[in-house]
C-alpha cells in the first residue's frame, strides 16, 4: 500500500505530542481530584481530538463560518 507524503511538519508533530502529554497530565489530575472517572478512554483518544481540532477548518467564535464546509 502506498501512502501519500507526510503533510505534517516535524514542528507541528512535536507540538501535538507536547499538547498530548500536557492533556494526559490534566486528565489524570482531574480524575484524581474528583476521585471519580475513567481516564483510559480520554487518554487513549486525546491524540485524535488534538489532531482534528488543530487541522479542522473551524472558528469557535463563528460556528456558522461559511468556509468551514458545513451548513448551519
Amino acid at each position: 500500500m502506498n501512502f501519500p507524503e507526510r503533510w505534517i511538519s516535524d514542528e507541528e508533530l512535536e507540538k501535538l505530542r507536547e499538547l498530548g502529554r500536557i492533556a494526559r497530565g490534566d486528565i489524570i489530575k482531574m480524575t484524581t481530584l474528583a476521585a471519580s472517572g475513567h481516564p483510559g478512554g480520554s487518554m487513549s483518544s486525546i491524540d485524535i481530538y488534538l489532531a482534528l481540532f488543530s487541522f479542522a477548518r473551524v472558528k469557535p467564535s463563528e460556528p456558522c463560518w461559511p468556509a468551514r464546509g458545513l451548513a448551519c
